[in-house]
């Protein structure tokens, strides 16, 4: 099996509370607007039709904002994303599996807020 990890905040979506999107976003839940990248679903649709992938997003957003997102994100007007989705064919890294910056010193110089948090690779 391969393991292909894909951080979803600023990579396969985006994510902001500086503006109001109008009808731009994809997407809006509590204050944030969410714009998904261009491809990502071609991208997601093959990586999961490989027999050795096995396919996780991890992010630091915590498991109650994550997961109305992830399933919005995960949801197409064909309905392909949607059974992969219900089948469970990806697994969720949530802000439980990140670790603090501020636990390190090597992590305080690059650290902008008190919980800002990295991941172990």
């Amino acid at each position: 099996m391969i393991l292909v990890l894909i951080d979803l905040g600023g990579t396969v979506l985006f994510r902001s509370d500086k503006k109001d999107c109008g009808q731009s976003c994809n997407y809006k839940f509590k204050k944030y607007q969410y714009w998904w990248r261009p491809g990502y679903k071609e991208m997601i649709l093959k990586l999961v039709a490989h027999p050795r992938v096995f396919l996780g997003f991890y992010s630091s957003m915590m498991l109650k904002t994550i997961t109305p997102t992830y399933i919005e994100f995960m949801h197409d007007s064909e309905g392909k994303l949607d059974a992969i989705r219900n089948q469970q064919k990806i697994v969720l890294f949530d802000r439980d599996y990140c670790k603090l910056m501020k636990e390190l010193d090597h992590y305080k110089p690059a650290m902008e807020e008190s919980y800002d948090t990295y991941r172990d690779l």
